[in-house]
């Protein structure tokens, strides 16, 4: 029996249709609204009737059709769809983007959006700015924060203290979290926070258009239109930026100060991702089990993920060819033994306080190391320590670049990235590739040097 319930003008109905394989209800949902000057009664009997064919068309499987609002379809088919199919922080991904495309399409039919729509969609896109607008601590905010108790301030002003901490170092916040300090001391946002907002990036814009594109071509498929429009509209530009990276006396810098600065297990995770290349969720996602010392391998098989309603946990890497073996040199084999040295001493220091998650870089306590954690320790780091202003995934884009300029070869690099083709790595570090190309033309200069033409002759 349909489930049906006012709301303002219109009535939702909702119609059950079983059960997942994990226990979750399905539901069918649809907006009725009545006709003006319909009495009662009227509303009555025609709401029922609604109730009664909708019903019957979800039990037949006949709910789908060209009349079907895109929001529906979101709602009831591509959004359950979509979180059995890819991973957790995907999806949230996705449901991030909706907050755009459901008010630009969701009263559209989904057979009547049209490359117009799309277009007009792209245009206003670029307008936009960012949901995620940080807030900057002003002096006057600072000031008022000096003195205070962490743990007080952050339970009065409902945020973490984690958030306090931040405030206090003058570091951005979110709004939410603005507004909620400024709500506690009594001020207004605008005297507390400075704040820039910030137009949507290009590659934002491309992200809506995939999503975008992907929500019509799963409509072709149920057999809702025969084309999908987005097919037909030319995908956003994306401005390509050269990946951040530091050189070799950088680099070799920044493991100086890493070496005698850096707490634990920091001191072992920026060389390790800087002579492996691996990405920060494979290397929070090793395991003790995934290192052959013997023969100085490491076997790269998942990826830690966080997301707030979950909190850290496992994942597969983020491609098939992401799942690769890492050839180490002694002196990481040396700084890794060493590490799980201290790491056994402080499982025994701790004793039944100590969770033992087989992770080989964990908190102070053995669980699994937010992959987070370890991005906000390294902006903090590299701006106390005068380093270049790069970030976490500047040491990946390290690796790649000076094994290229060094002439390894780009298939090498590309195994050892766990790119699936060469032809990424050449997008990606096509700056690398020029210059070693420049240094192979000097090299042939040298060997071959070209012989000058005798002008006595």
């Amino acid at each position: 029996m349909a489930n049906i319930t006012k709301r303002g003008n219109s009535y939702r109905i909702i119609v059950s249709d079983g059960y997942t394989s994990d226990g979750k209800k399905i539901t069918h949902t649809m907006t009725w609204t009545p006709d003006p000057g319909m009495t009662e009664r009227q509303i009555e009997k025609a709401l029922n009737i609604a109730a009664v064919e909708f019903e019957s068309k979800v039990k037949k499987g006949q709910l789908l059709d060209e009349r079907t609002r895109f929001a529906d379809y979101i709602e009831n088919y591509w959004l359950p769809h979509k979180e059995k199919e890819v991973e957790p922080t995907t999806y949230t991904r996705y449901k991030g983007m909706l907050k755009r495309l459901l008010p630009a399409f969701g009263h559209y039919k989904i057979s009547a959006i049209r490359q117009s729509h799309i277009k007009m969609f792209y245009d206003n896109l670029f307008e936009e700015k960012r949901f995620d607008t940080k807030y900057t601590p002003t002096a006057l905010c600072l000031n008022m924060c000096k003195g205070r108790k962490r743990a007080d301030f952050a339970r009065l002003a409902k945020i973490s203290t984690s958030t306090f901490d931040s405030l206090r170092n003058g570091n951005n916040i979110s709004e939410q979290n603005a507004i909620a300090v400024s709500e506690y001391l009594g001020l207004p946002v605008r005297k507390l926070f400075t704040s820039q907002e910030k137009p949507l990036s290009s590659r934002t814009v491309l992200h809506h258009h995939r999503v975008l594109s992907d929500i019509m071509q799963q409509a072709v498929y149920d057999g809702m239109i025969t084309v999908n429009p987005v097919s037909l509209v030319r995908a956003p530009k994306v401005e390509q930026s050269e990946a951040r990276y530091l050189d070799e006396k950088e680099a070799m810098h920044l493991l100086e100060v890493v070496a005698d600065k850096a707490p634990k297990p920091y001191d072992l995770f920026i060389p390790l991702l800087i002579f492996t290349g691996m990405r920060r969720g494979e290397a929070c996602g090793l395991e003790w089990n995934d290192i052959d010392f013997d023969n100085n391998l490491i076997h790269i098989v998942r990826s830690s993920l966080y997301l707030p309603e979950k909190g850290v946990f496992d994942s597969t890497p983020k491609t098939a060819s992401s799942r690769r073996v890492i050839h180490i040199d002694d002196d990481i084999a040396e700084l890794l033994q060493s590490h799980k040295q201290w790491q056994d001493a402080e499982a025994t220091r701790l004793g039944t306080y100590w969770k033992n998650s087989g992770k080989v870089f964990t908190t102070d306590d053995g669980r699994p190391i937010n992959p987070g954690t370890v991005t906000r320790w390294f902006y903090d780091f590299v701006a106390e320590n005068n380093l270049p202003d790069v970030c976490l995934h500047s040491l990946r884009h390290t690796c790649a670049s000076l094994l290229l300029i060094s002439h390894t070869p780009i298939s090498a690099v590309a195994q050892r990235l766990g790119h699936s083709s060469t032809a990424t790595t050449s997008r990606i570090y096509i700056h690398a590739i020029q210059s070693a190309d420049a240094a192979a033309a000097d090299t042939l200069h040298n060997i071959l040097p070209l012989p000058k033409k005798n002008d006595d002759e």
